[in-house]
């Protein structure tokens, strides 16, 4: 872990409201992502579309938001 990112116990004490509320709208943005993608199918078949990958990647960003804040330094992407 790097130093420059090391964080005491009471420094991610101060992030848990942070993180809970990203979490929040990480699960928000997943269900209007599947909403978007259940609205495109019915509407024309297409499977992914841009909107859809507009979501995902702020869902994505949100998420890494929330391991950093945590203190977790080797996320999945």
């Amino acid at each position: 872990m790097d130093e420059d990112y090391a964080m005491s116990s009471g420094e991610d004490e101060d992030y848990e409201d942070i993180v809970s509320r990203l979490e929040s709208i990480a699960e928000e943005l997943a269900e209007r992502g599947m909403e978007a993608l259940r609205l495109s199918i019915e509407s024309n078949g297409n499977t992914y579309d841009d909107e859809q990958k507009k979501i995902g990647k702020a869902r994505r960003a949100v998420e890494k938001a929330a391991h950093l804040l945590r203190g977790e330094h080797d996320v999945p992407w």
